[in-house]
């Protein structure tokens, strides 16, 4: 999951589209997700949600490709450990 912009909701749109993800990597049986939240260079910082993110375990790293973003892998875990993969 990658995100660029985040209007309007705050952290609020972010968990609903962290949930969403997280749902459609159960469904096609894939073990964890990389996410990735641009966040770092943005004209209007939103403190609020780079408080969030820390929060909730995201670093900053350099992506290859991408440059300083917010980072996590993020594990899906409530399903069987057998045939899954990794996106």
């Amino acid at each position: 999951m990658e995100l660029a912009q985040i209007e309007g909701g705050e952290e609020g749109v972010f968990s609903a589209i962290s949930k969403i993800s997280k749902y459609i990597a159960r469904l096609k049986n894939i073990d964890e997700t990389y996410c990735i939240v641009h966040a770092i260079n943005c004209a209007k910082p939103n403190l609020k949600l780079r408080n969030h993110l820390e929060k909730i375990g995201f670093t900053i790293q350099n992506i290859s490709n991408k440059g300083e973003a917010y980072f996590k892998i993020i594990d899906i875990d409530d399903f069987n450990s057998e045939n899954r993969k990794i996106i």
